[in-house]
């Protein structure tokens, strides 16, 4: 009994730590959609019911917690490459597994091709994210107050953030637009 415990708070704390694992995508054009809504670079998992390589990158790779935590910063799409030829032919994807990771318009970044170990796969994960800016969150409308109730010397300390903001995300024909308000 003492043992049957200890196995199934294991298992609850271990179903904790993972938690629902990572969120896939069926079909490449809604997450295409979601990557131009929320900015974030997508990775396609292209796999068949026939591949075994496939199978173990689910089971060993896919519930790897570090995997699953830069996936947070993903868009992730599944694709049976038997059923969805034209995905797979505008990839150019020949083996299975393949793995490609585009921005967030769907232009590709990186590809791994085969298996892959959840250590190396994670650090292609990384690699992918250090080459695209983060989204920057765009003001909407009326953000910002209008001038009579911002001072000026405010509103140029808020254009100038902005500016900052674009900066960092590597946007810098933004950047220099909003610095060249503050002027």
């Amino acid at each position: 009994m003492r043992k049957f415990l200890l196995v199934t708070l294991m298992l609850l704390i271990t179903s904790l730590a993972y938690g629902e694992g990572i969120k896939w995508y069926e079909n490449f054009d809604g997450g295409l959609a979601e990557a131009k809504r929320t900015g974030k670079p997508i990775m396609i998992d292209f796999y068949t019911d026939w591949c075994g390589w496939c199978d173990e990158l689910d089971k060993k790779v896919y519930t790897d917690s570090d995997v699953i935590k830069l996936a947070e910063d993903f868009i992730s799409v599944k694709i049976d490459a038997d059923v969805d030829e034209e995905t797979k032919e505008k990839y150019r994807v020949r083996a299975y597994p393949t793995i490609i990771f585009t921005d967030s318009q769907g232009k590709e970044i990186n590809k791994i091709v085969g298996y892959k170990k959840a250590p190396a796969f994670a650090q292609s994960m990384s690699q992918v994210l250090a080459k695209v800016p983060k989204p920057v969150a765009k003001p909407k409308i009326g953000k910002i107050p209008s001038s009579k109730v911002l001072s000026p010397e405010d509103k140029a300390k808020s254009i100038y953030s902005l500016g900052e903001n674009y900066e960092a995300n590597k946007m810098y024909s933004q950047a220099i637009r909003e610095y060249q308000r503050v002027i």
